[in-house]
C-alpha cells in the first residue's frame, strides 16, 4: 500500500477501496432513508382518532408500541441508520391501534379487554448497553458515575441523544443509558461502535416471547396482526393464536380472520 503524501493528493489504492465502500455506504443508506420518507409523505393521513375512551395509564403505552411498528420498517431496512421513524408513520400506528381500541364486539374485547395484546418490547426505545473497556481511560467517568467523559466523541452523543448515565455493572462491565425521548436505539447504538473503548452498543430489551402486534402500511391503510402467545413463552412461545385487522385512512376498521391455536 502507498503511503498518504502529506499536501499531496496522493492516495493509496486500499485507502482509495476503503473511501469507494465508504461513500457507496453512505449513498445507498441515503437512498434508503429518503425512499421510505418519500413513500411515507405520499400516503394519505389516517384519520385521528378518539381518545376520550383511552385511560391515562394505556396512552404512553399506546405511544411506545406506536413508535415500535414505525421503527420496524427501520430496523428491517439494512443500511438505514434513521434514528427516528417519519412522524405521520408513527400517527398513522398510533390512530389505527386506537380506532381499534374505540371499536365494539367480541374480537375488540378479545384483543384489548380479554388478552390486552400490546407490541412486544424486544427492542427498548429509550434504553442503550454500551460494554466498556475499564481500562481505556474515559470509561472511569462512567465507573465513578460521572456522565460526560471527557471524551468528545461519547459526549456528544451523549447530548445529541439525551442520554443519562443509569448505572455500571461492575462484573459485566457495561452501563445502561436511557433517554427520555424515543429512538431507533439500534441505529443509536451504532453510532458508538468503532470508538475506542466500546466493547459493543445495543438496546437494552426483553428476552423470550409473548403477545405482539405487527403491521404494515400502504395505500390502503394499516394492517395490524394481533397475536396472543403461551406455552413456555421464555423459551418462545408454543402456541400462539392470530387475528388480522384492517384500518382504512377514514378510520373505518375491518376485521378480516383470527386463525391458529385455540386461545388460551
Amino acid at each position: 500500500m502507498f503511503a498518504v503524501a502529506k499536501g499531496n493528493a496522493l492516495i493509496g489504492e486500499d485507502m482509495k477501496i476503503v473511501l469507494i465502500f465508504m461513500a457507496g455506504l453512505l449513498l445507498y443508506s441515503c437512498s434508503v432513508t429518503d425512499a421510505r420518507e418519500e413513500f411515507s409523505d405520499a400516503l394519505p393521513r389516517m384519520k385521528e382518532a378518539n381518545e376520550q375512551a383511552l385511560p391515562d395509564s394505556l396512552k404512553s403505552l399506546y405511544e411506545d408500541a406506536a413508535f415500535f411498528l414505525a421503527a420496524r420498517r427501520i430496523m428491517n431496512t439494512p443500511g438505514d441508520t434513521t434514528t427516528v421513524p417519519p412522524a405521520e408513520d408513527v400517527a398513522r400506528y398510533y390512530h389505527a391501534l386506537l380506532h381499534v381500541f374505540n371499536q365494539t364486539g367480541s374480537v375488540r374485547d378479545s384483543l384489548v379487554e380479554r388478552y390486552r395484546i400490546g407490541v412486544f418490547p424486544l427492542y427498548a426505545t429509550g434504553d442503550l448497553l454500551v460494554g466498556i473497556d475499564p481500562v481505556v481511560g474515559w470509561t472511569t467517568a462512567w465507573q465513578n458515575g460521572t456522565r460526560l467523559t471527557g471524551n468528545s466523541t461519547i459526549d456528544h452523543l451523549l447530548d445529541r441523544f439525551s442520554l443519562d448515565l443509569i448505572s455500571y455493572s461492575a462484573d459485566l462491565k457495561y452501563v445502561l443509558l436511557r433517554s427520555p425521548n424515543k429512538y431507533n436505539m439500534i441505529a443509536v447504538g451504532e453510532r458508538f461502535e468503532g470508538i475506542n473503548g466500546v466493547r459493543y452498543a445495543e438496546p437494552n430489551g426483553s428476552i423470550g416471547d409473548g403477545n405482539n402486534i405487527t403491521g404494515e402500511v400502504d395505500q390502503n391503510g394499516v394492517m395490524l396482526t394481533y397475536s396472543v402467545g403461551y406455552g413456555d413463552c421464555p423459551a418462545g412461545c408454543t402456541a400462539r393464536r392470530f387475528w388480522d385487522v384492517t384500518v382504512d385512512y377514514t378510520g373505518n376498521v375491518i376485521f378480516l380472520r383470527s386463525y391458529g391455536a385455540p386461545g388460551p
